[in-house]
């Protein structure tokens, strides 16, 4: 498994991720008991992480044609973000679960989690037989 490999079903997870919060802005904003603006505002935020999240995406699937070690950086760039998230997510659920306020998903952390172990295994431990490209 290669760099490219990760940038490319990253980039894609991204994308669609992307995509589809930017297309569900508003319905996102409607779950609780808000005011008009409340759900404009919910909304105009929900569509800036859409299109920051699809701007990501489309950097990582860019970035599929570079050389083998420049990609392993972007892989380790990658990693570290899909840490970062990780670890808000987790803290975000566990605080909330504990206030008895619900929180994300469970399965949101665990998917970025195993997104940045997957980034630092192929980018930093498995050995690449074509690291000339």
């Amino acid at each position: 498994m290669t760099p490219k490999i990760v940038l490319v079903t990253i980039g894609a997870l991204m994308t669609l991720h992307g995509i589809g919060l930017y297309f569900s802005a508003g319905s996102m904003a409607e779950y609780t008991d808000p005011t008009e603006a409340m759900i404009a505002i919910s909304t105009r935020f929900n569509e800036a992480k859409g299109l920051m999240t699809l701007l990501v995406g489309v950097i990582l699937l860019a970035s599929f044609n570079i050389d083998t070690n420049s990609a392993k950086k972007v892989v380790v760039g990658t990693g570290i973000a899909m840490a970062i998230c990780c670890a808000f997510s987790a803290e975000r659920h566990v605080n909330q679960v504990w206030n008895g306020e619900g929180g994300p998903p469970v399965f949101i952390p665990i998917i970025f989690g195993l997104l940045a172990l997957w980034s630092f295994y192929v980018a930093l431990i498995k050995k690449h037989s074509n690291e000339e490209n």
